[in-house]
């Protein structure tokens, strides 16, 4: 019997936790490649509530399925293009996804094609997104696409059972990574700016510190990062999938499956079980100050269980 091609296969999770710790050591230093600007243009612009908001799209990364990044800077309507001021980065939402044995997305093909405007600009939510745009320091904005659906974390990754391919006929890879990196450096290059933060809500939140911590790794890191959700925590994962818990309130999404296909779609530095952001703090690798908000009994990670 032939072996099956690389972009069929599917290994368990203990064999992919095993061979990516293996990658990362003979990868190391991919993280700190800067994102790609050279492709990036301008799509259209729009003025909301006293801000402008201009759409970009990026052709040097695709999306799963269909399309490329995208991102929107948003400025205030009036301010000073030339004058210095503080970024302030949203990095949404959206869970985490991946193509099975089948080919098929999953868990379905949401955040997998190229985001219109209103659907990034739908994440210019109230609340703290409010209090950042009326604070004193007159930060800029700018929000990010989803469209890899990697948890920010891939990077230029092979996409395992990904059928899709660019106009030009390639397999699309997880772009995540270079694509929020890449959008910030735009920004920053485009708008003098000082201070700038990662706000990452949910998939957001847990991507906010792996492109933080490459972010520093290139020597730009931001000033901080405010993460509002869980931690990607693959010994949990493996925990859950591996004890039969996945019907205990919570763990239904814990599944072997996603626990081994994650993370074959993320850069193996990333995936690393060493380089898991609690130990990347712990240890003093990771050097950014961080905000991290999260609740307890959270229904997307076992709740009490």
């Amino acid at each position: 019997m032939s072996s099956p091609t690389p972009r069929r296969r599917h290994r368990t999770p203990v064999a992919v936790l095993g061979a990516l710790v293996v990658l990362a050591t003979l990868l190391t230093g991919c993280l700190n490649v800067p994102g790609s600007t050279s492709k990036v243009q301008l799509v259209a612009s729009r003025t909301v509530d006293g801000w402008r908001f201009d759409q970009y799209r990026n052709l040097a990364y695709p999306c799963s399925i269909s399309g490329y990044q995208t991102f929107l800077i948003g400025t205030k309507v009036g301010s000073s293009p030339t004058a210095t001021r503080p970024l302030w980065v949203k990095m949404h939402g959206g869970g985490v996804g991946w193509f099975d044995e089948s080919s098929a997305p999953q868990p379905t093909k949401g955040q997998k094609s190229e985001e219109s405007f209103d659907t990034t600009l739908g994440y210019d939510t109230k609340g703290l997104m409010t209090e950042v745009k009326a604070a004193p320091e007159h930060f800029r904005l700018l929000i990010v696409s989803m469209c890899s659906h990697d948890l920010y974390s891939g990077n230029g990754t092979p996409d395992p059972n990904n059928p899709n391919t660019t106009p030009d006929g390639k397999l699309r890879p997880t772009t995540g990574l270079p694509a929020t990196k890449a959008a910030i450096q735009f920004t920053t290059g485009t708008y003098p700016t000082n201070d700038y933060f990662l706000h990452g809500t949910s998939a957001g939140g847990a991507g906010s510190l792996e492109v933080g911590w490459a972010l520093q790794l290139q020597g730009i890191p931001p000033t901080g990062i405010v993460s509002d959700s869980g931690l990607i925590n693959q010994e949990w994962e493996l925990y859950a999938s591996t004890h039969d818990i996945g019907t205990s309130t919570g763990c239904q999404k814990a599944t072997s499956s996603r626990a081994a296909a994650v993370v074959e779609r993320i850069d193996p530095e990333l995936a690393a079980l060493e380089n898991e952001p609690d130990r990347l703090v712990s240890r003093g690798a990771l050097t950014v100050p961080i905000l991290h908000v999260w609740n307890r009994n959270d229904t997307n990670s076992c709740g009490a269980t």
